[in-house]
């Protein structure tokens, strides 16, 4: 049974793994660039980010009220005591005595409120690698802001006022944030020291078949994901600025966008290292030249790849287009086992080129 104080636990875990896995390749160049290497330990603690701050909202902020659940209640009022807890809780122990204390929602209450913010302080602190007095501060500022959301019913945008407005809360979670970022090496020990990761980011590393995967993945998910949100940007600035709420995709829309993407794409190439290769820190080389080997390192890696992408957008294609992602689909196939296979991990288009693949820091140092 799900109550309402562990439905916003169950909101925080289902659409925290959720945010979580749609934020996967952010996540990757973030740690990869930050940190110089991606950890699976780290991506444990960037999941556990957001299952918190989902919850986070969840509990402080959610249900949004309707105009009809205003309609109905009354509207809630403020506490600008500070430290009026203090108060509740001496009255209420004098009268039901320590056990009860111990066990009644005026307990729990306080007990809840330092903490729901003692991850903050802590993640703010192990993950992200912020100092004590940050960690707190950014803690009283969160709380400080969903406090004035609650209070002003979310500043005007919401029906109605519809959660206490209390100066205790205030103080409390930023008790917990305090609590969070001193404790955080004991809290999160199982978390790498993200200052010593960081100051060590530019040390060369082995090339794996990981790392090799992980740009591949980058780079395909740059392509699929950048035409629709430049369609959807458009259509926001269409509707809002324009005035235009009719508008619907052309026919054309997508194959454009995934031409301009594209286009963008190999243009920001440098030294012929895709983007994802070089968000993991890799770089592709010819010791004697790349020569005509830029064709197959070209129609059999990304760019080929890219192209049949483009082609399967072209609008009324019909038997054509279902061939073209049969070949899209092969390719990608193709370029992964290749990458599994060759012992080097440098895949098909740098095998077919002649090619080596190397850790970028480690040229720039010779370089």
């Amino acid at each position: 049974m799900i109550d309402a104080w562990t439905w916003p636990a169950f909101v925080g875990v289902l659409f925290g793994v959720l945010a979580f896995a749609a934020l996967i390749v952010p996540i990757l160049v973030w740690e990869s660039r930050s940190h110089g290497q991606i950890r699976f330990i780290r991506l444990i603690g960037a999941a556990m980010v957001s299952v918190y701050g989902v919850a986070l909202i969840a509990y402080t902020l959610l249900p949004i009220p309707t105009q009809e659940w205003c309609s109905t209640h009354p509207v809630p009022g403020r506490n600008l005591t500070p430290f009026a807890f203090v108060g509740d809780l001496i009255e209420y122990h004098a009268q039901h005595g320590a056990r009860a204390l111990l066990t009644s929602f005026v307990f729990l209450q306080v007990a809840f409120n330092v903490l729901l913010f003692i991850p903050w302080g802590a993640l703010m602190r192990r993950f992200f690698g912020r100092g004590i007095v940050f960690s707190f501060l950014s803690g009283v500022a969160l709380s400080a802001f969903i406090e004035a959301t609650q209070t002003t019913g979310g500043f005007g945008l919401f029906p109605c006022r519809y959660r206490v407005g209390d100066v205790d809360d205030l103080i409390l979670n930023s008790a917990g944030a305090l609590i969070g970022a001193v404790a955080a090496p004991v809290v999160l020990f199982f978390l790498p020291d993200p200052d010593e990761s960081a100051r060590t980011r530019r040390r060369p590393r082995p090339v794996t078949r990981t790392r090799r995967l992980v740009g591949m993945v980058i780079d395909a998910s740059l392509l699929i994901v950048l035409p629709s949100l430049c369609l959807t940007i458009w259509r926001v600035i269409s509707t809002f600025v324009f005035s235009d709420e009719t508008q619907t995709e052309g026919a054309w829309d997508r194959f454009i966008a995934t031409a301009v993407v594209l286009a963008a794409l190999l243009a920001f190439r440098r030294g012929r290292e895709s983007l994802g290769q070089r968000a993991v820190w890799l770089r592709p080389t010819w010791p004697g030249g790349i020569g005509w080997g830029i064709v197959p390192r070209f129609l059999l890696g990304f760019g080929g790849w890219g192209v049949l992408v483009l082609l399967s957008e072209l609008p009324g294609t019909g038997t054509l287009d279902r061939m073209v992602d049969f070949s899209g689909t092969g390719l990608a196939i193709a370029c992964v086992v290749g990458v599994l296979v060759e012992r080097s991990a440098k895949g098909l288009s740098l095998w077919s080129s002649g090619g080596e693949l190397i850790d970028s820091r480690s040229a720039s140092e010779r370089d």
